[in-house]
């Protein structure tokens, strides 16, 4: 929001509350929650429609003195450089990924798809059979 509208945007906005900004909303839960992610994969639409910016696909925003003229990337936002909800945390553990597709919101093809669930949500056994990564480190666990 412009920063004539932040105090009604603190205030009044779901996504504030979510995002833990503005002085009156400071909930520890959100971070505690958010740190027991395992891994975050965040996909970008490069010619996405329907997400201004679509670089906050990606937790890009604008800039609050020039919102239509300049997109922060991520690591220059408030919420990540104040970490308000972890996502600066879970950067710093390396559990943000990244990834793009040339293309309209959610119009990504099924090969990207497999190819993301594949590379950051399963792994394969001994037997090249594909296996969800919790459940490789629940036996792991159990091993130990």
């Amino acid at each position: 929001p412009r920063r004539k509208e932040q105090e009604n945007y603190f205030k009044y906005s779901q996504l504030a509350r979510w995002n833990n900004e503005g002085p009156n909303n400071n909930n520890a839960t959100l971070n505690e929650n958010y740190a027991k992610t395992e891994r975050f994969v965040w996909v970008k639409a490069t010619e996405d429609g329907m997400v201004w910016p679509k670089e906050g696909e990606q937790w890009g925003c604008p800039d609050p003195d020039n919102p239509f003229e300049n997109i922060l990337p991520m690591n220059e936002t408030e919420w990540y450089q104040k970490d308000l909800f972890g996502l600066k945390t879970a950067q710093e553990a390396g559990k943000n990924y990244f990834e793009q597709f040339v293309g309209d919101h959610l119009q990504f093809s099924m090969e990207d798809f497999d190819r993301w669930i594949t590379t950051y949500l399963m792994e394969t056994n001994g037997n090249d059979e594909h296996i969800r990564i919790e459940e490789q480190e629940e036996a792991t666990t159990k091993l130990l």
